[in-house]
């Protein structure tokens, strides 16, 4: 009981030190102006600003959309890794070194395949003379393509989990009264897995938030607000606004998880 209590006690202070403290920093720039003073200033510049409010708005969107595609597409994997189906252990290790790579590795991973002289356009060019993938990674495809590089890992792995959970019986029942695989998937799994399905599009979406490294290197056509953030602190050393940036970016995520949980309570309500 003592180990464990000064193991909590420890967690709390790591806690505090790791993310209260630069989180009260971080509000009390955005709060205070140059001569200390409280203000709500920096707010009113970032949210009146068109530039900000549209990259937020796409962020939530593009973040949101993604999350949601690469849960989908995570299914197989996470089905073959929580089954425990042949080459699973191979699938779940490289899942897992997902978490090994940061977002700028990412970044150069898609810039060296479908970059301007990626390994994709020079094939192109080599085989068929033409350079209709040349410069994807700058575009919005190509966003899309470097998040479900570390989305989709991640999402399998955490819908294993479930999987791994999921009481086999039910499976053969469906099977034994005759449900072809489609109405298995539809009927009895898809069901089954609602909350983690939901719980995997959520930490996929917050996770996606804060990402910037990838959208630092390839993105050209969608500002992700986490790097707008990033340049407003690095690149003009606007510390009050990129403050006010970061607290708005996770208030808006905490509202966004909120609501989504709400949604997904009402809908398995509704479903009783």
């Amino acid at each position: 009981m003592t180990l464990t209590r000064g193991a909590a006690v420890m967690l709390l202070l790591f806690l505090v030190a790791a993310v209260l403290v630069p989180a009260a920093q971080v509000l009390r720039t955005s709060l205070t102006d140059a001569e200390g003073s409280f203000t709500i200033a920096y707010y009113a510049q970032v949210l009146a600003d068109p530039y900000f409010r549209s990259s937020l708005i796409g962020t939530m969107v593009f973040c949101a959309a993604t999350s949601v595609a690469a849960t989908l597409l995570a299914l197989p994997a996470g089905w073959r890794i929580g089954r425990g189906g042949r080459g699973a252990v191979y699938l779940r290790a490289f899942c897992q070194a997902n978490y090994a790579f940061g977002g700028i590795a990412y970044g150069m991973l898609v810039v060296t395949l479908i970059g301007n002289v990626g390994l994709v356009p020079l094939a192109e060019h080599a085989l068929f003379g033409t350079e209709w993938t040349k410069g994807v990674a700058y575009t919005v495809p190509g966003l899309v393509i470097a998040y479900f590089g570390f989305q989709i890992p991640r999402a399998a792995l955490l819908l294993a989990q479930a999987i791994e959970k999921l009481d086999p019986r039910l499976l053969d029942a469906a099977r034994t009264l005759g449900a072809s695989p489609v109405q298995k998937t539809l009927l009895v799994v898809l069901p089954l897995l609602r909350g983690a399905l939901t719980s995997t599009v959520l930490s996929t979406f917050l996770i996606s938030l804060a990402s910037f490294g990838v959208a630092l290197l390839v993105s050209r056509k969608l500002t992700i607000y986490a790097v707008a953030i990033y340049k407003e602190f690095m690149a003009f050393s606007e510390f009050g606004s990129a403050a006010a940036m970061a607290v708005i970016l996770s208030v808006s995520a905490v509202l966004a998880a909120v609501a989504a949980r709400r949604f997904a309570g009402r809908t398995d309500m509704a479903g009783l």
